[in-house]
Parts: C-alpha cells; structure tokens; sequence
C-alpha cells in the first residue's frame, strides 16, 4: 500500500479521504448483504411456519435466539465496517504522512547531493583545467630554448631549485650540479663576476630586474647572456616565496654586434683601422699632445708601382701584397701607434711622440725597409718600396683633415724624388698643379667610418 501511494502521488489528506470512501462502501455493502440474507432469512422461515412443515426446529437460531438477533447481527457488522474503515483510514493517514515525510527530507538531502555533485563536478573540472594548464606550462618551460632557473628567496644565497634542460644544454651543467648551489655560483669564477649589480639589487628588493652578463660553461668557456629575473608571490599576492630567472643566451648577437662594429670601424681587407677609427685616434691624440706639449707625426704612405702588381698578377695577388704590407707596417710600428688603410694602397701612420721616446726619422726608415723585403709569388718575387709624407701637429695643421691633407701634399714631393722617398710638410709646399685631387675623393669610400677592400690605386702610382 506504501508503494501504491508513492506511485499514485497524491497529499495525505486525499489518501485518507480515499481510504475512508473506499472502507465506508464496503461496510455499507456489507451492511446492505446482511439485511438481504436476513430478509431471506425471515421470509423462508415464515414460509415454513405457515405451510406446518415440521422444521420450525430446525430454521430456528440456536441456544433459543430470536429473529431480532438476525438484525443484531447486521448492525455489529455495519460498526464493525465503521470502525474497520476508522482504523483504515488513520493507518492510511499515518502511513502516507510518514511517506510524505520521508519523500521531503529524500528530496531535499537529494537536492543537497546533487548540489554537492554539481560543484564537486565543477571543482573536479577546474583542477583538471588547473592540472592541464600547469602540465602544459611545464612542457613549454621544458621544450623553451632558453634557459629558465627556480630558485629560493632565502637570502642571501638564493638556492637553486630547478633548472629546465634548455639550462644543461646552454651551461653543460646537469641539473644534479645545481640544484641546491647558490645562484651567483652559475656565473663562474668569482673574479670573472661582473654586471650583477641590476639583477642583486632586483633579488635584494624583491623585484623584477634584468641585465645582461657574462658566463662561465662548465668547460670554462664564455658565453654572453642577458638575464631576467621576476618574483613569484604566493596565492598572487602573498609574500614572495621563489625567484624566477629567464637566461638568455645572445652569445651570436653579441658576436655579431662586435663583428659590426669592428667592421665598422676597420678596414676589412685588411684588418686595420680604417678612415672613423683613425679620425678619433687622431682627435684622442692631439689632445693628448696639447696636454703633453710633444709633437705628434700624421705620416701618408704610398706604395711605388702598386698597379703594375695588380695588372700582372691580378687583383687577387694585389690583395695579397696590401695584406703583406699591412702586417709589415705594423710590426715595424709600436703599440702606441695606429696603423690605417684609407683605401687602395694608400695607409696613414699616427706617430705619437712619448718623452724621450722620439721616433724621429729612424722609424721611417724602418718602415721603407720592411715595406722593401722581397714578396714570393710562386716562381716570381716581387720588391716593393713606398713614398711617404710626413706632417706634424700641431705645427703643420689643427684639424685632422688638414694634418692627413698635409700629409699626403708631401707624400706627392716626396713622389716628385723617385720611389723609396719621405718628405715633411712646409708651408712652401702647395697642391700639386697637375691635380685637382683631395684626399678624400680619391678614396673609394667618403669619409663616413666605411672601408673598402678594392685594391684600386689612382693611375700616377
């Protein structure tokens, strides 16, 4: 019955409104049974009775009960129905209230389960969102080409706690070798330390930072790196638990800058300076002579019959002459001097003066005789000699363009005297008449710090 009333669902006072209805029909059918059979009864006994039959004895109630017992009878059976439907009805009640009962608090724990599964399944959706954002966080630290540090913000050693494999393979050290090791440790000996000072003050005040340093591998090799390190904060903004270190490694950047600004900065055929080096060594050297007071030597050099070279043997050979030529000059030059290529086979000298250290004429002539040693060229060998030009500051110009323009006027006199002469600048000496031609416009390249590797001369060589 229990079940029938769950499955019907209807309230509690309908259920017993029903059961009563149903318990009242069958006592009134009952009822309504028992006074037919008593009629019955009755109207057979008075049919007997009146026909003599003698069976009067036998159609009468026992123990002497009369036929107002027969009417008894039907009305204890139509209480007996009430109170059958009474009892009915109150255990219907009682039951389908229980059920009712039981059916609110089934369905609120149930509500509260799902609503408990729902934010479970939410819970269980965000760590698995969490877990694949932080497994794939860790593939991208683990696949980057750069290398990435974890380490302590214990000061003041700040130890390592992990290093990704991009780290092992730019340092050589395996993570087993740093884990647990200082972080100023990875960059190598202690006196090669140097340009930390951005990155300790960012670990010191807790803050981001960047600089770029140089490092040590494991096999004692140097590597340039530029280094940026952040804090990491706990729960976002927490206190800071760990420092996070990105290196990159710009080895082949810096490299290729410092291959920029030697190009830049010397001729390429040759490896000398070329034309901006030389005018800043010679501006840094006259005003290092106007403190000192000693003459400084700008001195313009000429190789003799350079394109008779070059139309024999080709300009290949021609560059191996002026590559000669440069090595000669600046072994017979000393540290302090600055030997440069101005293009085609035209060098210029910066002869500083240092005390009683004058170079005086000796040094030229050591140049005439170094320039003069005799070039192998397979089964030829060639000798070569050179003019040279000599102006001194700050007697023979105040500028750099006047002093190499001196300078290179008296070459051309000293051209004037055959081959295998020098001659220093007088204020008598003028342009040569049969030329037009400045220093500058005859070289390849304007006066702008670019060099030439063509070993084109002018044509009066």
């Amino acid at each position: 019955m229990q079940s029938f009333f769950k499955r019907i669902s209807i309230s509690v006072s309908t259920s017993a409104l029903i059961t009563l209805a149903v318990g009242l029909c069958l006592t009134a059918l009952c009822y309504v049974s028992a006074r037919q059979i008593e009629s019955e009864s009755t109207r057979l006994l008075l049919q007997y009775h009146a026909s003599g039959h003698t069976l009067r004895a036998a159609m009468l109630p026992a123990n002497g009960m009369s036929l107002d017992a027969n009417h008894r009878g039907s009305l204890y059976v139509l209480l007996g129905g009430l109170l059958s439907s009474l009892l009915a009805t109150a255990y219907v009640f009682q039951l389908v209230t229980r059920n009712s009962v039981i059916a609110r608090i089934t369905g609120e724990r149930t509500a509260a389960l799902q609503f408990a599964n729902l934010r479970l399944s939410e819970d269980i959706a965000a760590r698995m969102h969490t877990e694949q954002s932080l497994r794939l966080r860790e593939r991208i630290i683990e696949v980057s080409a750069n290398a990435i540090i974890l380490c302590s913000a214990d000061a003041p050693g700040y130890l390592i706690e992990y290093v990704n494999p991009a780290f092992e393979r730019i340092t050589g050290y395996a993570a087993g070798e740093v884990i647990g090791q200082r972080l100023e440790d990875l960059q190598g000996p202690e006196q090669g330390r140097q340009d930390m000072h951005e990155i300790t003050a960012a670990l010191r005040e807790q803050r981001e930072g960047k600089a770029i340093v140089r490092n040590f591998r494991k096999d004692g090799s140097c590597y340039w790196s530029e280094l940026f390190v952040a804090p990491v904060r706990d729960d976002g903004d927490g206190p800071v638990s760990h420092f996070v270190v990105a290196q990159y490694d710009i080895s082949t950047v810096m490299r290729f800058e410092q291959e920029l600004e030697f190009q830049a900065r010397h001729d390429i055929l040759t490896g000398l300076a070329n034309r901006a080096l030389l005018r800043e060594r010679l501006e840094q050297a006259m005003a290092v002579t106007r403190r000192s007071g000693l003459p400084l030597w700008v001195v313009f050099i000429d190789l003799d019959r350079f394109k008779f070279v070059n139309d024999t043997l080709g300009h290949d050979a021609g560059d191996t002459v002026l590559k000669s030529v440069a090595e000669r000059l600046r072994d017979a030059t000393r540290e302090v001097d600055t030997v440069a290529r101005l293009g085609g086979d035209e060098f210029v000298l910066l002869l500083p003066q240092h005390g009683n250290g004058e170079p005086g004429t000796a040094i030229l002539q050591r140049i005439q005789d170094a320039v003069a040693q005799p070039l192998q060229f397979g089964e030829y060998e060639f000798f070569l000699s050179c003019c040279m030009g000599v102006a001194v500051y700050p007697d023979d110009g105040q500028d750099a363009d006047t002093l190499i323009k001196h300078a290179d006027i008296a070459m051309y006199r000293a051209k004037e005297l055959g081959r295998g002469h020098w001659q220093f600048y007088a204020s008598s000496m003028k342009r040569a008449p049969w030329s037009g031609w400045d220093w500058r416009a005859s070289c390849a390249m304007p006066w702008n710090g670019a060099s030439s590797t063509s070993n084109t001369s002018p044509s009066w060589t």
